[in-house]
């Protein structure tokens, strides 16, 4: 059977169909069954009526035809106008990310400068190692960061 564009859904479903009554019920075939409802719907969709209609929408195609350059030509500016405006929002984001590590980096500094003042007022051996752990930890993330940038 010749597969019609604008059918191909259609006889997709129908295939999958057939294939379940084949094995629900093997005597069926279901094209012969359909076969009288789908010319039906075709003859509904292309008679005289539906082919006039769709000729007196001509000069509304082609008006719309006539459009088409000018629309392609916005489409492009536009287009061009929105990467502009990516990369600037690219560089913002740059801009505010250095920003952003230099006040992580002086926040991590404070915090180590913190935690050092605690561990020399604290007795507890316990707390005090922690605190060391701690300050490590921020020296070589600050230690990274300085590195990197």
């Amino acid at each position: 059977m010749k597969i019609q564009s604008r059918l191909v859904l259609l006889q997709k479903t129908m295939l999958s169909i057939e294939n379940m009554d084949k094995q629900l019920y093997p005597q069926l075939y279901l094209w012969k069954t359909v076969k009288p409802f789908l010319e039906n719907w075709l003859k509904n969709q292309v008679n005289i009526f539906n082919i006039i209609s769709n000729i007196k929408n001509i000069p509304n195609m082609i008006i719309h035809l006539l459009e088409l350059p000018k629309l392609l030509i916005n489409n492009i500016i536009n287009y061009k106008l929105m990467m502009h405006d990516i990369k600037q929002l690219s560089n913002n984001v740059k801009l505010y990310d250095k920003k952003y590590n230099k006040c992580y980096y002086l926040l991590s500094n404070s915090i180590n400068l913190i935690v050092i003042i605690n561990l020399l007022n604290t007795n507890n051996i316990y707390i005090s190692t922690i605190l060391i752990f701690i300050s490590i930890i921020l020296t070589i993330t600050n230690l990274r960061y300085y590195k990197n940038n």
